[in-house]
């Protein structure tokens, strides 16, 4: 994964907080990769005296009742739904710097310098800063872990917020049948595979939701959604980081949409009764449906005078994600679309905090795209930082946070590092949706990606030569 996130939920949000968000402005969703851990926002403890409502609250009953039948699972039991202020939620939700320890503070400054280390922030990026105010911007609701409930920002049930709660219930629902709190005891990128089919199912339904309400409940959604967009200033955050937290929902839908596709509703329980093995699932569902697996990477120890401080799987959209930095968008999809494997360990030496991985190609083109990508990238980070050297299978890579000063594109933008991933993935699922197969899927969603400029792909709208040419795609890939 690409954020050293197992210290970061206690560390970063208030002690024992748990949560899931709503979809954050526009593209950008607070999933809180980094903020919540390692699955700690789903993470259930079934306390042996805990009691339930016995019936749903009056003004949630009927989100409840969509929910179960739209989900094809029938809910344990009601939860409570808690309805805060403004001020109360926002207590849940940020936590206060003064409250941090000594080894908090540690632990962050591991991350950070892991970011660092990758030339993903730059050297003036507050990391805990940053993190808590996505928490406070982006949430409008979560499930609180250890309560069971689920907490509220308002009291009023507006539009939006019915929207919002199917998405939180459709989580309980989720963690009643599936016990969500695995996600903290998977390893590698799994435990983000298995978020991202969490939300990626929960947006899928909270969909089905909006599209069930009459136009001005819907307009209402809409008008609510445009507001948070404009009262929003993404310069303030990192790019990688808002990326990170998006990636569970916009690479989440589709995935799970594709698996109901070509595998129904039983198919998507069977995924969350066993999970994806690593974030490939998210980044290239249609490998996913292929049985495709990661290979087998030799782990990485430390080394004499080499203190260890994580290890573990990179994963295919964590490279996307550190190759897009410095590199043509579309040339980082093509080298992470060839990802076969890899192992990383981040470690401490002569003062310094180094990430040293070594990734595997599936095949002999990708292992030469995979070498040429990560050495370009290499020589793109500054001077004395960060070495690779081609290895049989791939590449290994060395990067160290040696205090130099580190700067990220200043274009670069949640739109840029996402649009690409997210549009081949919808373009997949769009086919399958309509009756194709996972040849046709495959063949149409990278023809497309080929074809077409990253801003044709973003674009709200085609010229009718470039709508034109991608017909000729579809007619080729027997698309109809």
């Amino acid at each position: 994964m690409i954020v050293t996130e197992t210290e970061l939920t206690e560390n970063i949000l208030p002690p024992g907080e748990g949560r899931h968000r709503r979809r954050w402005i526009g593209v950008v969703v607070v999933a809180a990769l980094l903020a919540a851990g390692t699955g700690a926002y789903f993470a259930v403890h079934h306390d042996a005296g805990q009691t339930f409502p016995k019936t749903w609250d009056p003004r949630v009953a009927d989100v409840a009742a969509f929910v179960a039948k739209e989900r094809g699972l029938t809910f344990e039991h009601p939860v409570e739904v808690d309805f805060l202020s403004a001020d109360a939620f926002e207590k849940l939700v940020r936590r206060d710097q003064s409250s941090l320890t000594a080894d908090d503070k540690a632990q962050i400054e591991d991350s950070a310098s892991f970011l660092r280390a990758l030339g993903l922030i730059g050297t003036d990026v507050d990391l805990f800063a940053a993190v808590n105010d996505l928490n406070g911007d982006g949430t409008l609701a979560f499930y609180d872990d250890e309560t069971k409930t689920v907490k509220v920002r308002g009291t009023t049930m507006t539009p939006a917020l019915r929207s919002t709660l199917a998405h939180e219930l459709t989580h309980t629902l989720q963690d009643q049948h599936f016990d969500l709190g695995r996600i903290d005891k998977l390893q590698g990128s799994a435990s983000d595979a298995l978020r991202g089919l969490a939300e990626g199912d929960a947006n899928r339904v909270q969909h089905a939701y909006e599209a069930s309400l009459d136009d001005a409940d819907q307009q209402a959604i809409a008008a609510a959604d445009s507001s948070d967009v404009q009262s929003f200033d993404e310069s303030r955050f990192p790019a990688v980081l808002a990326a990170s937290f998006s990636a569970p929902y916009s690479l989440g839908e589709p995935l799970a949409a594709m698996i109901v596709a070509v595998k129904g509703q039983k198919g998507l329980d069977a995924a969350f009764q066993h999970p994806p093995t690593s974030d490939l699932a998210l980044f290239d569902p249609l490998r996913y449906l292929d049985g495709d697996k990661p290979l087998k990477v030799p782990a990485l120890v430390a080394g004499k005078g080499e203190e260890k401080v994580d290890d573990g799987e990179f994963g295919a959209f964590s490279l996307y994600l550190v190759l897009a930095q410095r590199l043509d968008q579309k040339r980082a999809l093509s080298v992470a679309a060839g990802w076969g494997g890899d192992d990383y360990l981040q470690y401490r030496a002569d003062g310094h905090t180094c990430v040293r991985a070594t990734f595997d190609g599936r095949d002999a083109p990708s292992i030469a795209a995979l070498q040429s990508g990560l050495a370009d990238w290499a020589r793109s980070m500054p001077a004395g930082t960060a070495t690779v050297h081609d290895v049989d299978g791939g590449a290994s890579l060395q990067s160290c946070d040696l205090g130099a000063p580190v700067t990220v594109p200043k274009d670069l933008t949640v739109d840029k590092l996402l649009g690409l991933p997210t549009a081949r993935v919808q373009i997949a699922q769009e086919v399958l949706q309509q009756g194709g197969d996972v040849r046709a899927a495959r063949c149409f969603s990278d023809g497309v990606v080929n074809l077409l400029s990253v801003d044709q792909i973003t674009a709200s709208e085609l010229d009718a030569a470039t709508t034109d040419r991608i017909q000729a795609v579809a007619k080729s890939c027997r698309v109809s």
